[in-house]
C-alpha cells in the first residue's frame, strides 16, 4: 500500500527549513547539524507538528505520520548534506 503525503509536502519543507535553520545557528557545520537533528528526533517532531500524537490516532493516520517522518528525514538530508 502506498501512502500519499503530497498534500503535506509544503508543510514538511517549511518545518524542516525552520528546524534546520534553528540548529544551524548553534552548529554551522552541516554534517554535525544533520547528525544532531537525526539523533534528537527532529523528523519525528515534524510529523508530530503536522499530524499530532500518533498514540491518539487511527491506524490510517499513524501510517501517514510515519510516511511524513520518512519524508522529513529525506528533506533534512537533502537540505543539510545535499544528497538524496
Amino acid at each position: 500500500m502506498t501512502i500519499c503525503i503530497k498534500e503535506y509536502q509544503n508543510d514538511i519543507k517549511s518545518a524542516v527549513s525552520f528546524m534546520a535553520e534553528q540548529v544551524m545557528k548553534d552548529n554551522p557545520d552541516f554534517r554535525q547539524a544533520y547528525q544532531y537533528i537525526i539523533h534528537n528526533g527532529y523528523a519525528e517532531e515534524v510529523a508530530n507538528w503536522i499530524i499530532g500524537d500518533p498514540g491518539e490516532a487511527s491506524d490510517e493516520v499513524v501510517e501517514v505520520y510515519y510516511a511524513i517522518e520518512r519524508a522529513a528525514k529525506k528533506e533534512f538530508k537533502t537540505r543539510l548534506l545535499g544528497v538524496y
